[in-house]
């Protein structure tokens, strides 16, 4: 029976690996686009992480699955809840192959926390709280890898402002070096009809150093960084010495493209500008508020002689631009819902609307928003045009994706409009919609250019091991890769899952922390 090994490249983009590939730094990548088919995989609209993989493990658009971003609102207690396997209300592809009787793994992808208990082995991804037994299925498989050390994500890239470049990299790469490691164990030791690796890792080199891949920085610099490519292309050619190329098909995928970014634009601060949006806070009080933190400030200028205060600061890593930030979070307050007609909510990089006012207005005034006669908003999606589903009213009415060189955060409505990103403490890399795609394998093609969503890589998984599609799936089998027809088979029944286990509240605040260190909050 045919197999199928999936490789996920976190943020892989053809920007960066067509011109690493040229020069000799990825030769197995170019060997499997040589002999295979590659082309884009576009992603889901936001193109995040969360959405991205819950479209790939179910098969369904956001609006049926109903998870855009890191976190989700419980509707039963109205609390904030970061998302995991329990927020997928449709059975996943690893379910779906498990209880078909074929054998499954899957390492380090996003939204497998909790692992469910399938026929094989699930070891959670980067959502997973920590490394103990409860991330793994089954709870034996924790044994391998407490002996290999192994880590759910590396260093945060927050640490590249006070920490040399190669010792970042070189984390990275031991951490990835040694999710390889079981993956080959496994692939090896294990039964296996649908194996998935995914390397997290690269999304992390992308957002702290995209500035150092541009062809103008150093060679010195750009080297650094290059060495994460080589490792990861090394690292993918040893997997594929495991797997006989007659038996199985190779996808190499990626759930989003990236992109750099240089300026960082405060969506609710325009909003509040062009009289959509309205703080809670009003202007008297605001003063107030000013007026308070200038006598705090004027006694502790008094009282600290020595300027003891800037030690601390650079102690906490509080900056002036840090400080300035807080001030702005104190005084602004909360938004007035009752009263704004617009406001952006949630997300990262793209841009989340929602609305209650005039849709044509709003368009024109994005569309005439600019930096200095340079054009912010590159696209405006409509969600409702795009999706359908029980959540489609729980989406933003608007999402907006920046123009090159730009990002855009909700921000609050007194922050500066525009922000320029200090490439030494901020993240210069941004998630984009382009992913990448590779096929491989004796039934694949040589040199089609694929046209993809990442919708399309579930029906396409269960075609190729024999198994019946779901009719609910949205995505469509990537029939133009193969030399032979594929059977296709459609299965209507549609069973919903109820799943209930949710992060405690110490989990809650792991995960927290470490999206904030990846620069998601």
């Amino acid at each position: 029976m045919h197999k199928v090994l999936l490789i996920g490249l976190d943020g892989a983009t053809w920007r960066v690996l067509k011109p690493l590939m040229a020069i000799g730094k990825m030769p197995n990548l170019k060997r499997l686009c040589e002999e295979g088919s590659r082309g884009i995989l576009f992603s889901t609209i936001p193109p995040l992480t969360p959405p991205a993989f819950a479209s790939f493990l179910t098969g369904v658009n956001p609006a049926k699955h109903g998870i855009i971003d890191f976190q989700q609102i419980d509707v039963n207690t109205g609390k904030i809840k970061i998302v995991n396997a329990n927020s997928l209300s449709y059975k996943t592809i690893l379910e779906i192959v498990s209880e078909n009787k074929k054998t499954v793994v899957s390492i380090n992808v996003p939204l497998t926390y909790p692992p469910a208990k399938v026929n094989g082995v699930i070891i959670g991804g980067f959502l997973s709280p920590k490394e103990d037994k409860s991330f793994v299925y089954p709870k034996k498989i924790y044994n391998l890898l407490s002996q290999c050390n192994y880590k759910i994500v590396g260093m945060s890239p927050k640490k590249k402002a006070y920490l040399p470049i190669e010792n970042i990299i070189d984390d990275l790469i031991s951490v990835e070096t040694i999710r390889f490691k079981v993956a080959k164990k496994l692939i090896n030791e294990f039964p296996w009809d649908v194996f998935i690796v995914h390397n997290y890792s690269l999304d992390t080199v992308q957002h702290a150093f995209f500035h150092l891949l541009d062809e103008n920085v150093s060679e010195e610099e750009f080297l650094k960084i290059v060495k994460f490519y080589e490792k990861t292309d090394n690292l993918i050619g040893e997997l594929l010495e495991k797997i006989d190329p007659k038996e199985t098909t190779v996808i190499l995928f990626s759930d989003h493209g990236f992109k750099p970014v240089k300026k960082v634009v405060s969506l609710n601060s325009f909003l509040y500008q062009k009289g959509y949006l309205f703080p809670k806070i009003s202007t008297k009080m605001r003063f107030v508020k000013m007026l308070k933190l200038a006598k705090i400030k004027r006694f502790i200028e008094r009282a600290d002689k020595k300027d003891l205060r800037y030690k601390l600061y650079s102690l906490l890593r509080m900056d002036k631009e840090a400080r300035k930030k807080a001030v702005v979070r104190f005084t602004s307050g909360n938004i007035d819902f009752s009263k704004s007609t617009a406001f952006a909510k949630d997300g990262c990089f793209w841009g989340n609307v929602y609305l209650k006012g005039n849709l044509r207005k709003i368009e024109r005034d994005f569309e005439c928003l600019k930096d200095n006669e340079k054009k912010v908003v590159k696209n405006i999606f409509y969600p409702a045009r795009l999706y359908n589903g029980v959540f489609l009213e729980k989406l933003p009415h608007l999402v907006l994706r920046p123009e090159e060189d730009y990002s855009f955060i909700p921000g609050s409505p007194h922050q500066e409009l525009f922000h320029e990103i200090d490439p030494k403490k901020e993240n210069t890399g941004i998630h984009d919609l382009e992913g990448i795609l590779i096929m491989w394998g004796n039934r694949v093609k040589q040199g089609v250019h694929l046209k993809c969503q990442i919708l399309d890589l579930p029906p396409t998984i269960l075609a190729l091991v024999g198994l019946a599609i779901p009719a609910y799936m949205d995505g469509r089998v990537i029939e133009e890769a193969f030399s032979e027809r594929l059977a296709i088979k459609k299965k209507e029944k549609f069973e919903a899952i109820e799943r209930i286990t949710d992060f405690s509240s110490t989990e809650q605040e792991i995960i927290e922390q470490r999206l904030k260190d990846l620069g998601y909050f």
